[in-house]
């Protein structure tokens, strides 16, 4: 059985090669995946999602990114709690790029994956976007 940090690790890997159903399964089926920002209409995917359809519909609006590089430089924790910090850069439609480093904080129940909730370089995003 793995540990709840080897199950973000497998996350993570899915994540960077832009293809996240084959761990759709590993979410409870009302996980909430949320980008904590203030301004939700600064870029396409800021905002709160809930249940896989939402996590499928988060990734769908990041599609409009292309993204160049996604580095996973850390997952610390175990137990229900499990800490990651990635480094990635992207490019917006505009062409403008953004280079960030970005926290998450996944909570889990059980083995399964119940929230997540991602901590942004907003004013580098949504500099991108204006």
């Amino acid at each position: 059985m793995s540990t709840n940090a080897e199950t973000v690790q497998r996350v993570q890997e899915a994540l960077a090669q832009g293809n996240i159903l084959p761990t759709i399964g590993l979410l409870t089926k009302q996980v909430r995946w949320t980008v904590n920002v203030t301004d939700r209409s600064a870029a396409p995917w800021f905002g709160e999602y809930v249940g896989r359809q939402g996590v499928l519909a988060f990734y769908e609006a990041m599609s409009v990114i292309d993204l160049t590089d996604y580095d996973v430089l850390s997952v610390v924790g175990d137990g229900d709690i499990v800490f990651v910090r990635v480094h990635m850069e992207f490019t917006v439609p505009s062409g403008r790029s953004v280079s960030m480093n970005e926290v998450q904080v996944w909570e889990f129940e059980g083995a399964k994956v119940r929230e997540v909730e991602f901590f942004v370089d907003t004013l580098a995003i949504a500099s991108a976007f204006a």
